[in-house]
């Protein structure tokens, strides 16, 4: 039973990341359970097996996202533990700018995609695809004392908008240039190590 069990969660996240690689590919609008099927490599009717319409393909998809940039943020470490300690802000940089490097980077797709759901999201009401890793996100930096949660959420919303940025043009960002740049942005938000 339970190598069933497996079994049928191997094909579903095998069916989601051929989703991502379709929506990633043509948009939302290609994102189609024949595309999936065949982006797969699985017999027709397997992806409505799983996902019986649209909606629950993208929804599944959403939160496949969100698993997906939950792993990553689980290995997000500034390896500070209060803001004034020596060499805090250096390590939070690094730290932010090799999420931010992977993102937009070999995470690309996954990134943009994040974002097509966000937009579809505001029209359907579905479920978030967008805020689930600015919610991460936060919760991780809140954990540096001397920054505020008002504070957690600026810098979360200003990421997020780093991120649109740099995933949108037409060549990756390297790790300095996302590092200038993010040392801009905390330079109102944290205090000077």
């Amino acid at each position: 039973m339970r190598t069933r069990m497996t079994a049928a969660g191997d094909r579903r996240r095998r069916l989601l990341d051929a989703a991502l690689e379709v929506a990633a590919a043509g948009g939302l609008r290609a994102l189609t359970h024949r595309a999936v099927d065949a982006r797969a490599g699985l017999s027709a009717g397997s992806t409505s097996y799983y996902f019986r319409t649209r909606l629950a393909l993208l929804d599944a998809l959403a939160r496949h996202i969100g698993q997906l940039d939950a792993e990553d943020l689980a290995t997000f470490d500034p390896g500070a533990v209060e803001a004034s300690a020596p060499g805090a802000r250096e390590r939070l940089l690094d730290a932010m700018a090799a999420l931010l490097e992977r993102w937009s980077g070999p995470g690309r797709a996954r990134t943009l995609v994040r974002y097509q759901l966000l937009l579809d999201r505001t029209a359907r009401q579905g479920a978030d695809a967008g805020g689930g890793w600015r919610a991460r996100f936060t919760e991780r930096m809140a954990g540096l004392s001397g920054l505020d949660p008002v504070r957690c959420r600026l810098l979360a919303a200003a990421v997020d908008g780093l991120l649109l940025e740099t995933t949108s043009e037409a060549r990756a960002a390297d790790r300095a240039e996302l590092r200038s740049r993010l040392d801009l942005l905390l330079g109102g938000l944290l205090p000077p190590s």
